[in-house]
């Protein structure tokens, strides 16, 4: 597997030139289904960095983006400088079609909350492709409906849930065979809590035999708990309209 750091403003993001690796993932989300035209020839694979930029806001992103393993999540920075954040993502997720794939500037900042694998199209040189794929328009179309909708009906919702629901689903979504590592300054921005309150609510887990603390290592020792305590929490980025 070779990469290509492209220093651009995504930071150090690299272009993968594995044709296995990308034919798996394509093979995984049957993507090409989403289109009627031919687009074997331009499709990359696009790694990022925990902590890396996929989307910034106020800048169109060079490329629209398909979240093929990862998670990331979606903030916008008010104006005295702290995050609102709007939830996390997981594949199978597109990201860009909002504002990239139309040169418009995102009001929303996307950010990888561990390693990230994307599929992208360049839209420098294959946007008319896109906007002339009929197929992939009426998905677009689709996705955008049912955001608007799902979203709408669960923002409140989440918004409003406690710090404590927010956290439990967080853990849930961003663990890995019982092993939950996201750096939290990482999972206070996330969730839109101060780290010092993150601190006192992964203590009060620990002392709820929720979860264990070895060293900087979180691991889950109820998911019963943590599944009960994030089922008051409708997430707006749900893969309900992933796909």
């Amino acid at each position: 597997m070779t990469y290509v750091i492209f220093s651009c403003y995504y930071a150090c993001m690299k272009i993968v030139h594995d044709r296995r690796l990308i034919s798996r993932y394509i093979s995984e989300n049957d993507f090409y289904s989403l289109f009627d035209h031919d687009i074997s020839n331009t499709v990359e694979l696009l790694y990022f960095e925990s902590g890396e930029y996929l989307i910034l806001q106020g800048t169109a992103s060079r490329y629209l983006l398909f979240l093929v393993e990862g998670s990331c999540f979606f903030f916008t920075f008010a104006n005295n400088g702290n995050y609102i954040s709007y939830g996390t993502a997981k594949s199978f997720q597109v990201i860009g079609e909002v504002s990239s794939l139309w040169e418009l500037p995102p009001n929303n900042a996307v950010q990888a909350i561990g390693p990230a694998y994307c599929l992208g199209i360049d839209l420098y040189k294959y946007r008319e492709i896109l906007l002339n794929d009929n197929r992939f328009l009426r998905y677009i179309c689709r996705l955008l409906s049912d955001r608007v909708i799902y979203s709408n009906r669960s923002l409140a919702s989440y918004v409003g849930a406690l710090a404590e629901n927010r956290l439990a689903a967080f853990i849930l979504q961003n663990s890995s065979d019982s092993l939950f590592e996201v750096r939290l300054t990482r999972c206070s921005e996330a969730i839109g809590i101060s780290y010092r309150h993150l601190l006192r609510l992964m203590d009060s887990f620990c002392q709820r035999k929720i979860i264990r603390k070895e060293k900087r290592r979180y691991y889950i020792i109820s998911y019963p708990k943590l599944k009960e305590l994030s089922s008051y929490v409708p997430d707006p980025l749900s893969d309900h309209f992933s796909r």
